[in-house]
């Protein structure tokens, strides 16, 4: 038996719809804000569902650099594939900088991250031997194919 188009949709994928309506037309996110979002998603009856919203609030594009690091601390942010997408986020965040240290690059090449490589890619400030490290190191074959195509096509520096 399929499930047509006619069907509600599930319970869990209606909240989940609702509250990511909700999170995306937030203006500001206030410390107290956010700990009603992070107690709402945790009380959830379905936890999947609930760990899904919690890592929709770890992505939050208004979530400052100080939240960020709070929720890595947070009790209902413990869950590896929480702490992950904690970790993008702040690296994402930091890869919008026009200039980047070379320990911000370091960390981007050495988290195992498809979309972090992929955003690092992107920055004007890689070296040769970013590339190289990307080339060989990437997370995923189109990562590491276009860091080989721009180490063929740039001199070397």
């Amino acid at each position: 038996m399929s499930v047509s188009e006619t069907d509600p949709p599930s319970p869990e994928h209606s909240r989940y719809a609702a509250f990511a309506g909700r999170l995306t037309a937030l203006e500001r996110v206030s410390d107290a804000l956010l700990e009603s979002l992070i107690a709402e998603a945790a009380a959830d009856p379905d936890a999947s569902m609930g760990g899904s919203v919690l890592a929709l609030i770890a992505d939050h594009r208004l979530l400052s650099e100080n939240q960020r690091a709070a929720l890595l601390s947070h009790p209902q942010y413990q869950q590896p594939f929480l702490q992950h997408r904690l970790r993008r986020a702040t690296l994402l965040h930091l890869l919008r900088a026009s200039s980047l240290s070379e320990d911000v690059i370091q960390q981007c090449i050495s988290f195992p991250d498809a979309p972090v490589h992929s955003a690092l890619l992107d920055h004007p400030a890689l070296s040769h031997s970013h590339l190289a490290a990307l080339r060989d190191h990437g997370m995923n074959r189109a990562v590491r194919n276009i860091a080989a195509q721009r180490l063929r096509t740039r001199p070397h520096s």
